[in-house]
């Protein structure tokens, strides 16, 4: 059996694609490909997703949709992404999630390749925020109001989304829009049942706090590189979820940090520590709200 895991996991990405493909069978070539993407070489991991697609589909057919559409992505190749999803969508029934996900692909394509092209300008983006149909499309006006026009241009709309029927990381997005704009106009927020009066730039975003920047530090230095990735991706969820309520109590890093990690062990199908107090409700509460409130992007 082949050590790419191993290789990838201590960061040896050299040696890794130095394997022959023979060598490698099924979810081996998950990590030839993330070994390709982290030497900056995208189109080389495409063409082995490509070479190797049906055996991929196969061993985890989740990751290699995700896989495939986000390196299409990061190299543009929206043409190409759209032949793929053609062709995926004419492969046998394997899941409701899968099925779930193939839906949810054309929007996502059509978001990606928008938020890419050099005409995303800032009538366009306008012009989607005043007439709404769709999360992705939102999320990436939000994200090109980042660097595009006055807040008092556009401040209205932007409220008006953080009342609406859209998903809660739209809000949770335009409200951190409008703190990193420094709106000092009061705005009611409505999310996961709850509503909020608040002014904008008094709060910050929840990746500011300093015990967001302790405990990404914290499971930074996690020894286990793939426990490391899936805690820190577990974290960003949990925040941008309470937010823009505090994710963490005061002095109650030490035991937030277990409660991340044991979650981020069960995720990978590794054996979680023993827990006890604050740790353990923790664990509890973390894993409950983001099974509740899953994220828009997957």
């Amino acid at each position: 059996m082949s050590n790419i895991r191993t290789l990838v996991e201590n960061e040896k990405y050299l040696d890794a694609i130095g394997i022959p493909e023979t060598e490698l069978e099924g979810r081996d070539f998950f990590f030839l490909v993330s070994s390709y993407l982290a030497l900056n070489q995208g189109q080389k991991a495409m063409d082995v997703l490509c070479r190797h697609r049906d055996e991929l589909y196969q061993a985890d057919p989740l990751l290699t949709l995700k896989a495939n559409f986000e390196t299409r992505f990061l190299l543009k190749q929206f043409a190409e992404a759209e032949e793929d999803l053609k062709y995926f969508e004419n492969l046998p029934y394997v899941s409701q999630k899968v099925e779930e996900a193939l839906r949810a692909l054309p929007s996502t394509i059509a978001a990606t390749r928008y938020a890419s092209s050099p005409h995303a300008d800032y009538e366009k983006t306008l012009e989607m925020l005043s007439s709404p149909s769709d999360d992705l499309m939102l999320l990436s006006a939000l994200h090109n109001l980042k660097n595009m026009g006055e807040l008092e241009d556009y401040r209205g709309l932007v409220e008006e989304l953080l009342v609406g029927p859209w998903h809660d990381d739209v809000k949770s997005y335009a409200l951190m829009l409008l703190s990193a704009k420094g709106s000092t106009h009061e705005t009611t927020l409505v999310k996961r049942g709850k509503s909020y009066t608040l002014i904008p730039s008094k709060l910050g975003t929840p990746f500011a706090m300093e015990e967001y920047r302790n405990l990404r530090k914290r499971i930074e230095d996690m020894e286990d590189a793939s426990l490391s990735r899936v805690a820190g991706e577990l974290l960003d969820l949990y925040a941008l979820i309470c937010y823009p309520e505090r994710f963490i109590a005061p002095h109650d890093e030490d035991a937030f940090f277990p409660a991340i990690a044991n979650l981020a062990r069960s995720y990978l199908n590794l054996p979680e520590e023993a827990l006890e107090g604050k740790s353990k409700r923790y664990r509890e509460e973390i894993g409950r709200l983001i099974a509740e409130n899953p994220p828009l992007l997957g």
